[in-house]
């Protein structure tokens, strides 16, 4: 399959997962009010930042060496297994150390939901480590469908306990419900995603499912490579909310969560191209990745344009469609987002290429330098700016972190970074390619 098919692919599923989603947003959002919104958007946001800090980049080596040789799929079995029950327990234990001190004043009174968002830590753990296995095999179309039925399990809960069952009658308890119900949709991705992952393994990969020093060697020195690239990155997306719930509380989190909500389902665009450019960047040779990454660039980036403009224009629309007028707040902060989400698209693509090239050192640096400007100005501007300050913060470090990513791609490959950035004639080759193709595939059915 294509890239281009692949990366579609991926988009519609997401679109698919994004309909699903905000429904799902919009019935804890009304239900529960901004302060249940910000409760459960901190329950899951906190343990995806643990778990994704803890694993040590391990399931981007395992997704690096499979795309390489198939054959290692038994060693890779056996040491995601280890991984899961060791990684998994510990992550759990230190994260219900770590969390209440971390939120001060306010940890006391979040803690029953802290606590119980700590079961979410190995679910995440569980779910990073098979989606390297699926990428790895190139097998994203698997992946997307139990992550849409996983996703429609949650709307499901939701829709089911809020509204049919009268679990939000307090936000006390709908609080703890939605959280236990995030936990059963992860639980609805990963058991068929093991059943799936044990057809695949055939008697020779069977065979050789043992645990692999080596291999477990490798994969540290390749994950720690970037591991610190990966961690500033999803604290630059994420940190945010930390600070924002320490200082400002929960009802102001749950306003800034649905800006954050709203202005990241832009990435979905940008993370379908991730997810098939990494492997196929891991196989390719220099000279292949050095073609196909700049038009991937010019190509996502356009698109992330049109919809960026999009939405800033019909922002105020949706959120009162959706979350009612009582989220008004979330309006600005929105709108100061977008021109940062569309920004990190280059080097959320360039990430994915780097890592490719075994060069992930290059996007440690550039997430480093983004999430201490970052920190920096949320620590400066949050508690003088309120929700805006947050949003400027990381619009500003956002577009910093593309422009470094983009001259270190530069530097490697002699591309200029215009070459990232202008559309040339010959993209619209790529459109009318795909027409034809489609049209070719119709005729035959």
């Amino acid at each position: 399959m294509s890239l281009f098919r692949q990366s579609v692919l991926t988009f519609i599923t997401r679109m698919t997962i994004t309909l699903v989603n905000i429904p799902i947003s919009m019935i804890i959002a009304r239900t529960l009010g901004p302060e249940g919104q910000g409760i459960y958007s901190a329950a899951i946001t906190f343990p995806n930042l643990w778990a994704g800090f803890g694993l040590l980049g391990l399931d981007a080596a395992h997704l690096y060496f499979l795309a390489r040789d198939r054959q290692r799929l038994g060693p890779i079995l056996a040491n995601s297994l280890l991984l899961l029950f060791c990684f998994g327990a510990t992550l759990f234990i230190s994260y219900l150390w770590l969390v209440e001190p971390l939120m001060g004043e306010r940890g006391a009174a979040l803690r029953p939901y802290l606590i119980l968002s700590g079961l979410v830590v190995p679910l995440i753990v569980a779910r990073h480590l098979l989606l390297s296995l699926f990428l790895g095999m190139g097998r994203v179309d698997r992946y997307n469908g139990l992550l849409v039925v996983s996703q429609l399990s949650l709307l499901a809960m939701v829709a089911l306990g809020l509204l049919v069952a009268g679990q939000g009658a307090e936000v006390e308890r709908g609080s703890r419900f939605v959280i236990v119900a995030y936990q059963a949709s992860l639980l609805a991705f990963i058991l068929p995603a093991l059943l799936w992952v044990r057809r695949q393994a055939t008697a020779e990969d069977r065979a050789r499912m043992r645990p692999s020093g080596r291999l477990l060697r490798d994969s540290a020195v390749y994950g720690l490579k970037g591991h610190l690239g990966s961690v500033f990155t999803q604290f630059s997306y994420r940190f945010d909310m930390v600070l924002v719930l320490r200082w400002l509380g929960a009802a102001q989190q749950g306003y800034y969560s649905i800006a954050v909500i709203l202005a990241e389902k832009l990435t979905h665009l940008t993370a379908s191209v991730q997810f098939v450019l990494f492997p196929r960047i891991s196989a390719a040779s220099r000279e292949e990745a050095d073609r196909i990454t700049p038009i991937v660039c010019r190509q996502t980036l356009l698109w992330m344009l049109l919809a960026g403009a999009a939405l800033y224009l019909l922002a105020g629309f949706l959120i009162r469609l959706f979350y009612t007028s009582a989220y008004d707040p979330a309006l600005q902060p929105l709108r100061v987002l977008l021109p940062g989400i569309v920004a990190l698209t280059l080097s959320n693509v360039l990430s994915s290429d780097f890592s490719g090239r075994n060069r992930r050192g290059l996007t440690t640096i550039a997430m480093g330098i983004g999430f201490g400007l970052n920190l920096g100005l949320n620590i400066l501007w949050i508690p003088r700016h309120g929700l805006l300050g947050a949003a400027w913060a990381s619009t500003i470090s956002y577009s910093t972190q593309s422009v470094i990513m983009a001259l270190f791609f530069w530097r490697i490959t002699a591309i200029s970074p215009l070459s990232l950035i202008l559309p040339r004639p010959s993209d619209v080759r790529l459109y009318l390619d795909a027409f034809v193709q489609l049209r070719q595939r119709l005729r035959r059915r």
